[in-house]
This record gives structure tokens, C-alpha cells and sequence, in this order.
């Protein structure tokens, strides 16, 4: 059993980095204070790209790989846990 909560546990740390979860990503974004073209700029994407992130969707983005590397940065930024 002990295994399966330690599962449990990595999969919930772990969990915030592994879905593009835009509800979260928009609470951060609005917490920090920052505007998109700046968190854009900072993190090398365009502005529609951060809007569309914080949004949901993917039509910008060329994979769902490319938009989950996209959102990790973001999240970094933004200091997420």
C-alpha cells in the first residue's frame, strides 16, 4: 500500500507540470501582477500564445508537446510550485 500512496503523492507534485491545466495557469498569471506581453517576452513566445495558454486551446501551437513545453515555462515563471 505503500507504494500505491507514494504513487499517489509524485503523481499530485508532479501532476500541475503534466496537464495544461488554463484555470491554473490564469491564477498564477493574475497573482503575479504581470502583463501578457511581458510574460510573453520573457518566455519567448507571442503574445497570442500566452493568451491561448491562459485561455485553453491549441491552434497556435505546431504539437500538443510544443504546447506542454510552452506551458512548463510558463508555469516556471510564474512560479509555480
Amino acid at each position: 500500500m505503500s507504494e500505491a500512496s507514494s504513487l499517489t503523492q509524485s503523481d499530485d507534485v508532479g501532476g500541475v507540470y503534466d496537464r495544461c491545466d488554463a484555470a491554473y495557469l490564469r491564477q498564477l498569471h493574475e497573482a503575479s501582477g504581470m502583463d501578457e506581453t511581458q510574460l510573453a517576452r520573457i518566455a519567448c513566445l507571442s503574445v497570442a500564445q500566452v493568451r491561448q495558454l491562459i485561455a485553453g486551446g491549441d491552434s497556435l501551437f505546431y504539437s500538443t508537446a510544443v504546447k506542454r513545453q510552452a506551458y512548463k515555462r510558463l508555469l516556471l515563471i510564474l512560479g509555480a510550485p
